[in-house]
């Protein structure tokens, strides 16, 4: 309802993105309640800084995001590639920013959704925040963030 309503609310909205929090499984641990939401406000605006461009700050995290059926096909939608290789949903994010501008992407806290942190545990805070600020590096790490 709540998804529907913030594109009913705005015509220009294409990609809406929400607030992520853990999942309690076997990953969880105390403190994650707070740690993943500021990670992944930290890693928008590391990757903000790091590119210099403000499209970053609106980046959508894949397992919370809705997007219009237009902005998905006039964009060429999300690249078929491994999570070492892009992060897709980023990618798409800056996409849909440069055809149809900043206000058509937004980020609603309301809109939230459970993620496990499985890849955090595997990969730790560090190697998963270095996967994401520097892709390059990606290559060279014999470890595979994608786990799936």
């Amino acid at each position: 309802m709540r998804i529907s309503a913030n594109f009913s609310q705005n015509e220009s909205l294409q990609l809406l993105g929400g607030k992520s929090s853990p999942l309690r499984d076997e990953h969880y641990r105390f403190g994650d309640d707070l740690l993943l939401p500021a990670a992944v406000r930290m890693a928008r605006a590391a990757l903000a800084l790091q590119h210099f461009d403000r499209g970053y700050l609106k980046a959508v995290v894949g397992h919370n995001m809705a997007t219009s059926a237009e902005a998905y096909q006039v964009t060429g939608g999300f690249e078929r590639s491994s999570i070492d290789d892009l992060d897709e949903d980023i990618d798409y994010s800056l996409k849909i920013e440069a055809y149809y501008g900043r206000p058509s992407i937004k980020i609603d806290p309301k809109v939230e959704v459970q993620t496990s942190v499985r890849r955090i545990r595997s990969y730790g805070i560090g190697g998963t925040a270095l996967h994401h600020l520097f892709p390059d590096l990606r290559k060279k790490r014999k470890a595979n963030i994608d786990i799936r």
